[in-house]
């Protein structure tokens, strides 16, 4: 058995170069705050979902969870920035609190949105976009 995450990078090369090998799934990081969050961007990048794909990201997050980052996908290859530079294609303003419940899967994105928790503000395309390239 080999351990990946379902829509990975991994689980492509194990069923094309190991197919006597079985991919076992498990679940990916699931961020206990936006610190974890950003950390876990680097270890979880997918770089053959994000080809193809040029996008800006500015996370603003206020609340107990503060945080600002921006988050650059540029063809497969990864920036994350503290704070917020140039011009965004997608911004995701809010609560921490709420985007890391998000994350986790206890809060859903139209909750989010309908109580005011998290605003996007954007090509709202780029935010599932950016989903595949992180699988979780």
């Amino acid at each position: 058995n080999i351990y990946v995450v379902p829509g990975s990078d991994a689980e492509a090369v194990v069923k094309k170069r190991f197919p006597a090998k079985s991919p076992r799934y498990v679940a990916g990081i699931r961020p206990a705050n936006l610190q974890s969050f950003l950390l876990g961007l680097r270890l979880v990048f997918q770089r053959g979902a994000a080809r193809g794909l040029r996008a800006t990201y500015h996370f603003d997050f206020s609340g107990q969870q503060p945080g600002r980052a921006t988050v650059v996908i540029d063809q497969g290859m990864l920036t994350v920035q503290d704070g917020l530079h140039g011009v965004a294609d997608l911004v995701v303003r809010g609560q921490g609190a709420a985007w890391v419940a998000f994350l986790r899967k206890e809060l859903s994105l139209f909750r989010a949105l309908v109580t005011g928790k998290l605003r996007l503000r954007g090509k709202l395309s780029l935010l599932p976009a950016f989903g595949r390239c992180f699988p979780s």
